[in-house]
C-alpha cells in the first residue's frame, strides 16, 4: 500500500495521505511504517474506530426501529463473518464491514438483530429481516459482490 492509494469506507474511496492518524475531510491521514509507507496497523486500528463509532451508532437506530435491544455491540477481526449475534444477544461485526456501502451496512445489521427475535435461519427469521428491508435480497448480494473488493485490500 502506498500514499496517494485509495481506501474504503462506507462504499466510497478515499486517498490515503502521510499525517498524524485520523480520516476527516474526505482523506485517510496514517503515519508511516519503518519503510515509509502506510502502517497497515494503524489502517486497521483506525477502521476499528470508525466501525466502533458509525456501526454501534446504527445499531442502536436500527434496534430502536425494530423494537429490538442488543446488550452489546463488538468489533471483531473475523475475515469471513460479517457480523453475528450471540444467544445472549450481544452483536459482533467485523471492523471490514466499514469498507462496505451503507446499503450492505444496514442489511448486516438488520440480519444480526433479526436474530435477537429469531435466532435462526428460519422462513419466519427471513419474514422479519424483509418486513424492515423488502430489498434484502439485493442488498445481500451487492454484500457479496463487494466482498472481493474488500480482500483485495489483504487488511
Amino acid at each position: 500500500m502506498e500514499y496517494g492509494e485509495k481506501l474504503l469506507y462506507k462504499g466510497e474511496k478515499y486517498p490515503i495521505q502521510k499525517g498524524k492518524t485520523a480520516f476527516k475531510n474526505g482523506v485517510f491521514y496514517i503515519t508511516s511504517d519503518e519503510d515509509n509507507k502506510p502502517d497497515i496497523n494503524v489502517i486497521i486500528k483506525l477502521y476499528r474506530k470508525l466501525a466502533t463509532r458509525d456501526l454501534t451508532r446504527r445499531t442502536v437506530e436500527m434496534a430502536r426501529t425494530m423494537g429490538t435491544i442488543p446488550v452489546s455491540v463488538k468489533i471483531t477481526g473475523a475475515k469471513t463473518r460479517w457480523g453475528s449475534c450471540s444467544i445472549k444477544r450481544g452483536i459482533n461485526y467485523s471492523w471490514r464491514l466499514i469498507m462496505a456501502d451503507e446499503k450492505s451496512i444496514d442489511y448486516v445489521i438488520v440480519h444480526e438483530l433479526s436474530h435477537i427475535i429469531e435466532f435462526n435461519h428460519s422462513e419466519k427469521f427471513w419474514n422479519i429481516v424483509e418486513t424492515f428491508l423488502p430489498d434484502y435480497k439485493s442488498r445481500r448480494a451487492g454484500l457479496k459482490a463487494v466482498q472481493a473488493e474488500i480482500e483485495s485490500y489483504n487488511l
